[in-house]
């Protein structure tokens, strides 16, 4: 009866781990902008079966629309514990959009991902985006933000983290930190934070980071 009670369980756990390695190819093809190849070549490269694939996945769109979710998934969880700490809602804004500017370097898969599902993946009302419509929302409650549009405020916001990868794509003698943080007091700038505050909240530590 043991056996019996254990057989679903090591099944679910193999459909779990390739649907994983499958959402795992999925996403490094993305980042290489490879999103053209047939079929075998994201089993070869999960290392599953040709047929695994149809059972998860009705077509390549359906599998990269899972590569996206999951990398905005993992990116919102990232940004989730090292800010968990930071309780005033205009420090968060800006340390998540800080460590986002350094992501394009320092993760350079989930970058690509960012930079080639672009728009989608940066809707303002996406996955991508609770962190900053949260702390916006919040900063705007607070007083903290002067913003009379806020969806306009969060596009505006999803512009600069997308255009700040090209940028950094494009000059790979960037510095990646300096950028981000210039970008992020622009931002905070244009939403009505005080030239002197926004410079003082762009110096502060980064969580897990060191503000390097």
């Amino acid at each position: 009866m043991s056996d019996t009670g254990a057989a679903p369980s090591r099944l679910e756990q193999r459909k779990v781990r390739t649907r994983a390695a499958l959402v795992a190819a999925g996403q490094q093809l993305l980042a290489e902008g490879r999103t053209d190849v047939a079929v075998s070549v994201i089993t070869d490269l999960a290392d599953v079966g040709l047929g695994s694939f149809y059972n998860h996945f009705a077509t390549k769109d359906e599998l990269f629309a899972a590569a996206t979710a999951t990398a905005a998934q993992e990116i919102v969880a990232g940004l989730d514990e090292l800010t968990a700490d930071v309780t005033d809602p205009v420090e968060r804004f800006a340390a998540c959009l800080r460590l986002v500017g350094r992501m394009h370097r320092r993760l350079p898969q989930l970058s690509g991902i960012l930079l080639r599902s672009g728009a989608p993946m940066l809707s303002v009302r996406g996955e991508l985006m609770q962190f900053p419509r949260r702390d916006l929302l919040d900063g705007i409650a607070r007083g903290r933000f002067a913003v009379a549009d806020p969806d306009l405020a969060l596009a505006a916001t999803a512009g600069a983290m997308l255009m700040l990868g090209q940028l950094l794509a494009d000059e790979p003698d960037r510095d990646d930190a300096t950028a981000a943080d210039a970008m992020t007091r622009t931002l905070l700038g244009a939403f009505g934070v005080d030239a002197g505050e926004a410079e003082r909240i762009c110096a502060l530590p980064l969580p897990g980071d060191g503000g390097a």
